[in-house]
């Protein structure tokens, strides 16, 4: 799981165990068009009310698409 340590400014990668759920059941014309969505239970973490969503692209793609979709779920996760 990567986490932003917002004292060094930097993301760091922990080691997990996580339990991936069913495949999401979306609204007709809400499915997404390059990947599916999962919904994904830490089995450590220490907030038991925390939901994490989990996306399978349909076509694998490069590490960077990978970390800019992070960066954007936690940007993201600041403003609400």
């Amino acid at each position: 799981m990567w986490r932003y340590d917002f004292l060094s400014k930097e993301w760091r990668g922990d080691k997990t165990l996580a339990c991936v759920g069913d495949l999401l059941e979306l609204a007709k014309g809400k499915e997404g068009a390059q990947r599916n969505a999962f919904m994904v239970e830490f089995i450590d973490q220490e907030d038991p009310f925390a939901k994490y969503i989990f996306f399978l692209n349909y076509v694998s793609s490069v590490m960077t698409k990978y970390i800019v979709d992070c960066v954007l779920q936690f940007l993201f996760s600041l403003v609400e």
